[in-house]
């Protein structure tokens, strides 16, 4: 598949290689450039006196939330270093934070995530940026409080399965674990909240929904759950 090499500044992550066995899935929460995102967190570092360097390896490109804007990032998969690095992108408060940090790969999906509908029926992101309808998706009923979310697009799914087959692949991880076996135990909604395999470690596909209430996404959009389920 085509990726696009797009450097992340040295500092921003770490430079050392570490045996991979499960990948995590992230929302931006903003930004539907991945060269956008990969250029904050190497400003984030250059500008902070924090140790913990932030980042993840790879993101997937979306579409601007307007409807107005290019399409030429949508499903564009940038890379920001070398996977068998890592960065900080989990932040779990467990002493095997750093462990779960090296040994997994995450990928960053350009989403605006949870919005809020209006008294017009129009929607925004929590930093009232107003998101064109046809781009947003209703669930079935409210995940983490939340029913409306700035959908993925199709071209987003067809390139996180492209690459999720492709990390199998180079690293021999196993998709039937992680998300795919707790959706099955517990549900879809269920599959993507806190799981105590995820928190020790387990390997596999997670959501960053599955290590930390406070977040959001990856949320279960049905065509992530579709192609969760495929594997």
């Amino acid at each position: 598949m085509d990726i696009v090499k797009h450097q992340l500044l040295e500092g921003a992550y770490y430079q050392q290689q570490h045996p991979k066995d499960s990948i995590f899935l992230h929302d931006s929460g903003g930004h539907f450039r991945p060269d956008w995102l990969i250029e904050s967190w190497g400003r984030d570092r250059k500008n902070s006196t924090n140790k913990i360097r932030a980042a993840s390896a790879y993101v997937i490109g979306g579409l601007d939330p307007s409807g107005r804007g290019d399409k030429q990032y949508d499903g564009v998969v940038y890379k920001a270093f070398e996977d068998d690095m890592w960065s900080h992108h989990l932040f779990v408060k467990s002493k095997s934070n750093t462990f779960m940090n090296q040994k997994s790969i995450g990928i960053e999906i350009c989403n605006y995530g949870s919005l809020i509908k209006t008294d017009s029926g129009d929607f925004y992101t929590h930093t009232n940026i107003k998101v064109a309808k046809d781009q947003v998706v209703e669930l079935e009923s409210p995940f983490r409080g939340n029913q409306y979310y700035h959908a993925y697009t199709p071209a987003q799914i067809d390139s996180l399965k492209n690459l999720l087959l492709k990390l199998k692949k180079d690293y021999e991880i196993n998709l039937k674990r992680g998300l795919q076996k707790e959706i099955t135990k517990f549900g879809v909604y269920g599959g993507f909240e806190l799981s105590d395999d995820a928190l020790k470690g387990g390997q596999g596909v997670w959501s960053h929904t599955n290590v930390r209430v406070d977040k959001s996404g990856s949320f279960p959009h049905p065509d992530l759950v579709r192609i969760i389920q495929s594997f």
